[in-house]
């Protein structure tokens, strides 16, 4: 705990100097932390050891440019030569993720692991030491209020989640006692009042979709809170939407673009010209309809020139304070969850996080094809190593398609809609959208 500590108070000493900087100071820190990265990595990653080895590069004077770009696809084939501990390999942590529903357990007592599969379906795994972790924390910790004693997290709780996991981290923070609840978005809207109400928090986090119903109960009397600060995140939020859950919780609402691979990449307020790139910590590379990052805090697991599917694009404005470029404030991380209908006749919609962060070991992706409001089937793509190509018959590949079958059932008939049928069925590639040409995690009937 004491280095951790200790990481987490150098984090923030640096960032608040950093306020200061010029941006030509604050590119020459960062490219210092990079080649401190590199060596790190070079030292304990078999990976990167080859690339600096076969591509001829010099830790002492690289850039980021002399780097291949990491995609979630490699990062998982790669998993276990990229990490810097023997002890951290892909088959331990998918165990770990698959038996530990708990997001505040640690892998060996030690790392924070955490899962995703984002809007592509594409699933992932990031794995961050103490250190790590309390210095990313540190970053987090500029969106909050200051000294919150009570923060309430709405969104997907059961499992290694990020937003379940930033929020339940604020507990360590060295500072006041902070008290964090946590509501699971799959939960009836009335019992997520109920906890608010006796809950009363200073800070209510969550995605713009679950802040919506909420902000409509605050409106319409059915909820009474008075939090001093509103963080949306994990979707986008539109600049008109950030304003009206101002005005019906009457506080001001954050929009916060942070990911489970870097943590905080940039914040909107209300009023800000555009959205700040808090990039301290990372090396940014917009390319398009995409976005190469570097984070420079990741020494278990390195990721370097680590591709996002986000549409980053810089403005070119000055941001309200500090050393920093801006982008944009709504960029591309929206995906709308699917409608069923239940037994008694009433429309019931899954959210898109309880979906995308599904996680079964021996799955590398997968997809929701709806057909209609009572069936769906679910694609997904198997490791190389899990074996078969129908999930028939015995074998870790029918396992996969065994668990991925119990997992669906579980939240249909949480939501109340164990009467929607489906199947899972074992695919080489996932079907891409036709207009845009990605695949996307839950496909609508339109598509037909």
């Amino acid at each position: 705990m004491l280095p951790s500590l200790l990481a987490y108070r150098d984090a923030a000493e640096r960032l608040r100097r950093n306020v200061g900087l010029t941006t030509q100071d604050l590119d020459a820190q960062r490219l210092g932390r990079f080649r401190e990265l590199v060596r790190h990595a070079q030292q304990h990653s078999a990976c990167y050891a080859t690339i600096l080895r076969e591509r001829g590069i010099r830790a002492e004077t690289c850039v980021p440019g002399d780097f291949p770009v990491l995609t979630k696809r490699l990062l998982r084939e790669h998993f276990d030569a990229i990490a810097t501990d023997a002890r951290i390999t892909h088959a331990a942590i998918s165990e770990f993720l698959a038996d530990s529903p708990d997001p505040g357990e640690l892998y060996l007592d030690e790392y924070v692991v955490l899962h995703t599969s984002g809007t592509s379906g594409e699933v992932g795994c990031v794995v961050y030491s103490g250190a790590d972790w309390a210095r990313g924390m540190a970053g987090m910790a500029r969106v909050s209020v200051p000294d919150p004693r009570r923060i309430a997290f709405v969104g997907a709780t059961g499992g290694h989640h990020a937003g379940v996991s930033f929020a339940l981290a604020a507990r360590l923070l060295p500072r006041s006692a902070v008290e964090v609840l946590t509501i699971d978005i799959h939960r009836p809207i009335g019992d997520m009042i109920r906890e608010l109400h006796a809950f009363q928090p200073d800070v209510l986090a969550g995605y713009p979709s679950g802040t919506r119903w909420l902000a409509e109960a605050q409106r319409d009397g059915r909820l009474r809170i008075r939090p001093r600060s509103i963080q949306c995140s994990g979707e986008a939020l539109r600049p008109d939407e950030q304003a009206s859950f101002e005005a019906a919780f009457g506080c001001p609402c954050v929009n916060v673009y942070a990911s489970t691979e870097t943590m905080l990449i940039g914040v909107a307020r209300t009023g800000d010209p555009a959205m700040t790139l808090l990039d301290d910590d990372l090396i940014i590379e917009p390319a398009g309809d995409h976005v190469l990052v570097t984070n420079l805090n990741s020494r278990a697991l390195p990721l370097i020139r680590y591709r996002l599917d986000d549409a980053v694009r810089l403005t070119g404005r000055p941001a309200p304070s500090g050393p920093y470029r801006t982008i944009e404030p709504v960029v591309g991380r929206s995906e709308g969850g699917p409608t069923f209908r239940t037994a008694e006749g009433t429309l019931e919609t899954l959210s898109a996080h309880v979906i995308n962060e599904i996680f079964v070991p021996g799955v590398a992706r997968f997809q929701m094809r709806v057909a209609d409001e009572h069936t769906f089937r679910f694609l997904v793509c198997l490791d190389p190593g899990a074996g078969g190509s129908s999930g028939a018959g015995a074998g870790p590949g029918s396992r996969a398609v065994a668990l991925t079958r119990a997992r669906l059932q579980a939240i249909l008939e949480e939501k109340g809609l164990g009467n929607v049928r489906f199947t899972v069925e074992v695919t080489g590639e996932l079907p891409v959208d036709p207009a845009s040409g990605k695949v996307r995690l839950i496909v609508p009937p339109t598509w037909r």
